[in-house]
């Protein structure tokens, strides 16, 4: 089985914190952070596998955390704007 890390951008539905992102079925999520003032994760995927929409939550510092949330997968800081955003698996 072939394996390679993509990036994936978290982008945010409407006022919420939630983000759908489309990977690969058992990607395994490396790591999250800003790049080019946007937040991404990088995930080791097969890019042969069937994909699966998987929820994410991208919560500010100082804000409400969703009552169901799931795993904590790290933070990401915007040094520019001085803001630190932690990333959920919903």
């Amino acid at each position: 089985m072939r394996r390679v890390i993509y990036k994936y951008p978290l982008v945010l539905k409407g006022e919420g914190c939630a983000a759908t992102v489309t990977l690969p079925v058992r990607a395994q999520i490396l790591s999250v952070g800003f790049q080019h003032g946007e937040i991404f994760l990088w995930a080791r995927i097969d890019p042969t596998a069937k994909t699966c929409e998987r929820l994410m939550y991208v919560v500010p510092t100082g804000c409400d955390v969703p009552e169901r949330i799931g795993f904590f997968l790290g933070r990401a800081q915007d040094e520019r704007a001085g803001l630190v955003f932690h990333i959920f698996e919903g």
